[in-house]
């Protein structure tokens, strides 16, 4: 067994791992259970956010983690086929759409929350809201499109 392979190949398991278990536990079981379980949409809003920021710190060094060691790998120990292509697909469409996630649609869901005072209470038919409807409708897809191409690299790790 090839300890340094081992090492390299955790530290990729792992990331790829804590990434998408993060996705899943904020996106299937904390957000439903926030909005569900906190009668003010405002407060709710708040601890949403909240998760957000204090996981994104924990996926970028899991993307980095993730970029590194499948670089390591690549290089040392793989030969390029069609399923590692593919896998390599995999993790640049989700390292790209993380990146406009966290740098363009937080950016604006966060603008638009906290540039209209009592945003929460303007009807469902104000323009602003209909805006931050579409803008967390690009946010779920993206974190969907995310989850389904980690399982897809994971698969084919």
């Amino acid at each position: 067994m090839d300890l340094a392979y081992q090492a390299v190949s955790f530290c990729y398991h792992l990331s790829l791992i804590v990434w998408l278990g993060g996705i899943i536990t904020i996106g299937f079981i904390a957000a439903p259970a926030i909005f569900q379980t906190i009668p003010s949409r405002v407060l709710a809003g708040q601890v949403a956010t909240r998760i957000h920021r204090t996981f994104r710190p924990i996926e970028l060094v899991c993307m980095v983690t993730l970029l590194i060691s499948s670089a390591v790998i690549l290089r040392t120990w793989e030969n390029l086929d069609t399923f590692v292509v593919i896998r390599y697909l995999f993790i640049f469409v989700m390292t790209i759409l993380a990146v406009y996630h966290g740098s363009i649609v937080m950016r604006q869901l966060r603008a638009l929350r906290e540039g209209v005072p009592g945003f929460d209470e303007l009807p469902d038919a104000d323009p602003r809201r209909l805006v931050f409807k579409k803008w967390h409708k690009i946010s779920v897809f993206v974190n969907i499109t995310i989850l389904l191409a980690g399982l897809g690299a994971l698969f084919l790790s």
